[in-house]
């Protein structure tokens, strides 16, 4: 069997535990992000809410290191949602992470060919959800999805 990761919280907080392949819930995309704590990014609309996302984790986090101007450029370049159609048609798998029915973040990750590896491209979470184990649940299930 397989092990798949549990995402049930408890106390606020996501369990960072290993479940048997078939207990957990898959996506639609048949890997093994769970679907509630995972949504892939496909439609537009999804775009828009991973665009929300990055103009309120970007500017705060990197303003301060790059300045305002180059924030813009890099938003427009990387994260507007044309670029993240362009990844996406290119091969980058975009996932929205969830916690508690709201939006706590994204993550992209890109298969590494020819070699059996990823790539994670991005990975935020939002400030006011840190330290909850949103992101070490998320990097357990690409780890995960690295292996398969």
């Amino acid at each position: 069997m397989n092990p798949r990761p549990s995402m049930r919280s408890a106390g606020g907080k996501i369990k960072n535990s290993i479940v048997p392949a078939g207990k957990s819930r898959t996506h639609h995309c048949g890997c093994i992000f769970p679907s509630r704590f995972f949504q892939r990014v496909i439609r537009v609309r999804e775009m828009q809410r991973v665009v929300k996302l990055v103009h309120e984790i970007w500017p705060e986090h990197y303003r301060p290191i790059i300045g305002a101007r180059q924030v813009e450029y890099m938003l427009e370049k990387f994260q507007s949602r044309p670029a993240i159609r362009r990844q996406i048609r290119e091969g980058t798998l975009y996932f929205i992470l969830r916690f508690r029915r709201r939006d706590a973040g994204y993550l992209a990750i890109r298969p590494d060919r020819p070699q059996p590896a990823l790539f994670i491209s991005k990975f935020y979470v939002r400030r006011s959800l840190r330290k909850r184990g949103i992101g070490r649940q998320a990097l357990a299930a690409v780890e995960l999805y690295g292996l398969q």
